[in-house]
């Protein structure tokens, strides 16, 4: 997957759910975590899919194989950040951990050139998961603050890169009933 355009990401998506019917979500649903609708066939289920982008050359860092990004806070609280902001003193917690997430599976895609892998996983197990090993791995695995500036303000946001394989075996788990 070159640069994983909508094309590409919607091949992707067919082949992970053969003979579905595939929309691009509309802004208002992308807000609430939503980048696509699938119907199954038949005029099954819709399920909401939310896809996450890694850059080009994101392997050059991984350790362990094939790392996800977690994002533990999508604005943090302005206290904790290198430099604090008014706009936003309690902050707001990253969609790894917003149980109001409208969504039912994350799409992680790749450049061809780190992995041809794109994993597809169950979001509330994912979340659930996230939340049981937060401090385990907040403090085992790399994490990055990311400052951000959009129309004279900025804020702060932070996440962790998890290999897959943890990620994985944790949400089997959850699944298994939180083992």
């Amino acid at each position: 997957m070159g640069h994983s355009n909508a094309t590409e990401i919607e091949d992707t998506i067919r082949k992970k759910f053969p003979g579905c019917v595939i929309e691009r979500a509309i802004l208002l649903d992308d807000k609430k975590g939503i980048d696509y609708w699938i119907t199954l066939p038949g005029g099954g289920a819709k399920i909401r899919i939310d896809v996450k982008r890694r850059e080009a050359g994101c392997s050059q860092n991984w350790f362990e194989g094939v790392e996800v990004t977690l994002e533990s806070w999508s604005i943090m609280p302005s206290l904790t950040c290198p430099e604090p902001y008014p706009d936003c003193p309690e902050g707001v917690v990253g969609w790894t951990l917003d149980a109001r997430k409208d969504t039912d599976y994350t799409l992680h895609v790749y450049h061809d050139i780190d992995t041809r892998d794109r994993p597809l996983l169950p979001f509330q197990q994912l979340r659930m998961a996230f939340e049981k090993h937060f401090s385990e791995w907040m403090g085992r695995y790399k994490t990055r603050i990311q400052k951000t500036t959009r129309g004279g303000r900025y804020w702060f946001s932070q996440c962790v890169y998890v290999p897959l394989k943890v990620v994985m075996a944790a949400i089997d788990e959850q699944m298994a009933g939180g083992a």
